[in-house]
């Protein structure tokens, strides 16, 4: 069953084709969380100057430093997912696209999943929040996933998710 989503603040654009004219084209504009990390300067992935870069329209990618993790996630969300909901209930989980601020049309964000509440059954649903999924190599333990393996969270993650 399709629901549709509703936001106070934001409004969905739906999906883009990966690498297509169009979606280059919509992030070329709009700034999205991961962007935040290179921005102040916490992004082991990129600098703010390659993000200058990409904006300006030279598309043209270094190898990510870290190639063997990229998408290393993608393949689990659907399981990620469904443990999620097996422990919150309370929820549902849709598979969503790009949204973007309606007070702030520069930001942009494309959350895995959207989470509406369980019990709505049709209309219009009202988005509670989103859900994101982020992996690691590594497995975690309880000493944590924090650069030197303690329960810190990592400065790029955190400033992605403020």
């Amino acid at each position: 069953m399709t629901v549709p989503l509703t936001a106070p603040a934001a409004a969905l654009v739906g999906d883009m084709a990966q690498g297509s004219d169009e979606e280059r084209a919509w992030r070329r504009r709009t700034v999205a969380p991961s962007d935040i990390a290179a921005i102040t300067g916490t992004s082991p992935f990129q600098t703010i100057g390659e993000l200058r870069r990409s904006r300006l329209g030279d598309d043209r990618r270094e190898p990510l430093r870290r190639s063997d993790q990229a998408g290393l996630g993608q393949p689990r969300q659907p399981m990620l997912e469904e443990w999620f909901i097996q422990r919150f209930p309370q929820y549902r989980a849709h598979t969503t696209g790009y949204w973007f601020s309606t007070e702030r049309d520069w930001q942009r964000v494309q959350p895995r999943r959207a989470l509406i509440a369980a019990d709505r059954a049709d209309g219009p649903a009202p988005l509670l929040a989103a859900l994101t999924f982020h992996t690691t190599p590594k497995t975690l333990t309880d000493a944590g996933w924090g650069p030197d393996g303690s329960t810190q969270i990592p400065a790029d993650r955190y400033d992605q998710h403020q």
